[in-house]
């Protein structure tokens, strides 16, 4: 989706914090809760925040420890780019 890929160029650089911050919504709410995050924080479309909650939520399931040390650890604040 166009609309989508505007949006991820646009927010290149704070990307990876407004994931993390929902990041929570993973262990503590339901799949609605992390979809209506993103949706909130980013600003994708409804179908293109839909299939970054699955992945977060997959993500979260498979790699908890790496998940966690990332979360608290600073590492992709910025997404790393200049």
């Amino acid at each position: 989706n166009p609309q989508d890929i505007v949006v991820y160029v646009e927010t290149r650089k704070t990307i990876a914090k407004s994931s993390k911050s929902c990041g929570p919504n993973v262990f503590l709410g339901t799949k609605d809760d992390v979809t209506d995050c993103l949706e909130e924080k980013i600003g994708f479309t409804r179908p293109c925040t839909e299939c970054w909650s699955s992945n977060m939520i997959n993500t979260g399931k498979r790699c908890l420890n790496t998940c966690m040390r990332t979360l608290w650890s600073g590492f992709m604040t910025d997404n790393n780019v200049p």
